[in-house]
């Protein structure tokens, strides 16, 4: 009886030696997972914008299709021409979409929706970059130009008026840059306060965000307008602010 119960004595014992390893690394690994600091660490770096998108469309209706299109075409190319005349090119000019619908009206009388003719709308979008203009020419001048040629020459309705910042890599890194330091600066404070000692980095994870563009939308109906009667803003109006694209990071450092 002797011999059979010594192996069993052996087993037990190793497996009481292998709980006790497990238990005091598991500990260990949890005590160096409690030495860690986290902080989150935030910077906003700011620019103004060096390009802008100006929107509008061009809308005619006739009783036929054709017409419809045809005058479009025509209001287009006077607007285009006039947009060229300022110094924009083809690549400065986008069209976004085109259309003919059917035109239709509700009649009280007949209690019917009635056919009325046809409509065609044309979208464009004119890019203006500030890398393009001339040495003493500002963004928010050039933008007036175009906007006032566009309604001289017939559009229907100017949508809006979006500031963008061209390329924002750089300004993304050195607000990623700042947002690294921010949460080091923090945590360095507070372990100052407890006598302790900032480690090496555990993680870091980053989240950006770019700059939305800024809009600025006029809903202004510009088919009867004319050159003298035509009030649309001066340059100040379309002033461009600052744009701000900011970082935000989460980085864990050891505590030595």
């Amino acid at each position: 009886m002797k011999k059979f119960y010594i192996p069993i004595l052996v087993l037990a014992a190793a497996f009481l030696y292998f709980l006790q390893n497990s238990y005091a690394h598991d500990s260990s690994a949890c005590t160096e997972d409690l030495r860690t600091i986290s902080l989150a660490g935030e910077s906003s770096v700011s620019s103004s914008p060096d390009m802008a998108v100006v929107d509008f469309t061009i809308e005619t209706q006739d009783l036929t299709f054709r017409k419809a299109r045809e005058e479009n075409a025509s209001i287009s190319a006077k607007v285009l021409n006039a947009v060229r005349k300022i110094g924009l090119t083809e690549k400065n000019i986008n069209l976004k979409s085109l259309n003919v619908n059917e035109w239709r009206e509700y009649d009280q009388k007949l209690r019917q929706s009635v056919f009325k003719g046809y409509k065609a709308n044309r979208n464009f979008q004119v890019n203006i970059y500030k890398r393009n203009l001339k040495v003493n020419e500002d963004l928010s001048e050039k933008i007036a130009q175009v906007v006032n040629a566009a309604s001289e020459s017939g559009i229907t309705r100017l949508g809006s008026v979006s500031y963008g910042i061209e390329d924002d890599y750089e300004l993304k890194n050195k607000a990623l840059s700042q947002a690294v330091l921010n949460a080091k600066e923090k945590a360095n404070i507070m372990l100052d306060g407890l006598g302790a000692k900032l480690g090496k980095v555990k993680n870091v994870s980053e989240n950006s965000y770019s700059p939305q563009p800024y809009v600025k939308t006029y809903a202004r109906m510009a088919m009867s307008m004319d050159a003298e009667s035509s009030s649309m803003p001066e340059p100040e109006a379309y002033a461009e602010g600052d744009m701000s694209i900011t970082s935000k990071v989460n980085v864990t450092f050891y505590i030595e």
